[in-house]
């Protein structure tokens, strides 16, 4: 079964896996730290949710690698064409 994104979020809060491992397991990134773009509308629901909550631990762990992140994922977001 796997295992929600949320919760791997939630190891890296807590520092038990970095952010950039984090990111990668939950297919937000690839191995070179680009953002993936979204093929379809379902995968970019799917990116906007992880978006939501990745800000939201964002203001509360104040870490400078998951903002960054945060922007990149926002200028892909801006950037797909698909609605």
């Amino acid at each position: 079964m796997p295992i929600p994104f949320e919760q791997i979020y939630r190891d890296a809060a807590d520092r038990r896996i970095s952010w950039k491992e984090a990111l990668f397991e939950t297919l937000v990134i690839d191995h070179e730290g680009e953002v993936f773009v979204p093929n379809d509308h379902k995968q970019k629901i799917l990116l906007k949710r992880k978006k939501m909550v990745l800000r939201n631990y964002s203001v509360t762990v104040n870490d400078d690698l998951l903002k960054h992140f945060i922007r990149k994922i926002e200028k892909t977001l801006e950037k797909t064409a698909i609605n």
